[in-house]
């Protein structure tokens, strides 16, 4: 079950990443804010798919970097864009929180 949530909170987290980036390109935001808003909903979802299959560290700090990338960037927009993210980055953090909950229990084993 714990996959299985990774997995589905990952690629929603991807989605709406990606959606609101484009989104916002078409209003004319900073460039940067674009490519940290797109990269983070991507890392959140490669992350996740990656971290479902390996269970290594690196995908999981991945994650958790674009689980944070999607906090921050949902703060700092938050009366523009910032309220379409919210989706997208309560998923990026139920997706971090389950993968480390899914590796902590697998060491405990």
């Amino acid at each position: 079950m714990g996959r299985l949530i990774e997995v589905v909170a990952g690629v929603v987290a991807a989605l709406v990443g990606v959606v609101v980036a484009a989104v916002a390109a078409g209003l004319g935001a900073y460039a940067w804010a674009v490519a940290v808003i797109g990269l983070s909903g991507l890392g959140a979802g490669i992350g996740a798919y990656q971290h479902i299959f390996h269970h290594s560290g690196p995908w999981l700090t991945v994650l958790w970097v674009s689980a944070l990338g999607l906090l921050v960037m949902t703060v700092l927009t938050v009366f523009s864009v910032g309220i379409f993210l919210r989706p997208g980055t309560l998923a990026a953090i139920v997706t971090a929180v389950t993968g480390t909950w899914r590796s902590g229990r697998a060491r405990a084993t």
